[in-house]
């Protein structure tokens, strides 16, 4: 199956992901200002599986509660509906991650520092006033494309991965050298797929040419600084190397002093602790 077109991968009858309904439900959400959060608890707690997992990581030492929780209203009252959100939608992107098999890629890592980097994209966004719902979401979901491309062409992207690391180039640069088109437009792709507002389909597509973005530049240079610094703080991410520094334009959106980006890393590393329980 090496050497597809991008139509081709992303053929209706050859796709491989599917979102869970749940994914679904928390992305619309995320995409209407006006959505009535009030019913998220009454959507967990109909599930009893995710309510169980959502519940062992509020209850986890990250959170530090006094008491044990053991109801998802019980935890929205501490923890609020905005978090339970983040939890919910990152247990059910855990699934999709774990669905996959990518050969040689660890996918426990790779989901790692997608959370890593989705944790670094919330805190930039609220700390420069954008919008830090839809920032989390779309940096949990912008490399599934990597994935799909390495379930679907290993040995292709096996090469560019090792000409990339030989030539020192990124990642993007081989794909597009070797196949004509990036990870970015595979992810774009499967955003359109799968229904999801134009915002998902121009933050995907352009994270690596943030500053093209007709709309959302600053949203989607949020989001190459998060994955640029979550791959440098994950000594596991086997694809560490292929992009190892910002584009120094990153800067001219994402206006915050190095103390404060230095904060808000330390801060995400120690969410991270909560990536792993995702995917049990």
């Amino acid at each position: 199956m090496d050497g597809l077109t991008l139509d081709e991968l992303l053929a209706e009858e050859a796709q491989l992901l599917t979102l869970p309904y749940m994914v679904v439900k928390l992305l619309s959400m995320t995409d209407d200002p006006d959505a009535d959060l009030s019913e998220l608890a009454e959507l967990v707690s109909c599930d009893a599986v995710l309510s169980a997992k959502v519940l062992r990581i509020i209850n986890s030492a990250y959170y530090a509660l006094p008491k044990k929780i053991d109801s998802i209203n019980t935890a929205v009252n501490l923890v609020g509906l905005r978090r339970l959100r983040e939890l919910v939608l990152a247990t059910q992107v855990g699934e999709v991650f774990k669905g996959i098999a990518a050969g040689s890629l660890n996918v426990r890592s790779f989901w790692e520092n997608s959370y890593l980097a989705a944790i670094l994209a919330r805190d930039f966004a609220h700390a420069l006033k954008l919008d830090e719902d839809r920032l989390f979401a779309v940096s949990l979901l912008h490399h599934l494309g990597i994935m799909v491309m390495l379930q679907r062409m290993p040995v292709q992207m096996a090469r560019i991965i090792q000409q990339a690391r030989a030539d020192e180039q990124e990642l993007q640069v081989q794909e597009l050298a070797q196949l004509g088109y990036t990870h970015a437009d595979v992810a774009a792709g499967l955003m359109a797929q799968w229904q999801l507002s134009d915002y998902f389909v121009e933050v995907c597509q352009y994270h690596h040419r943030f500053y093209q973005a007709p709309n959302h530049a600053a949203d989607a240079a949020v989001i190459h600084l998060a994955d640029v610094m979550a791959q440098e703080m994950s000594p596991l991410m086997s694809l560490q190397g292929l992009e190892d520094e910002a584009d120094l334009a990153v800067y001219d959106y994402v206006t915050l002093a190095p103390s404060a980006v230095d904060s808000l890393a330390r801060q995400a590393l120690v969410e991270r602790a909560n990536a792993g329980m995702l995917l049990q």
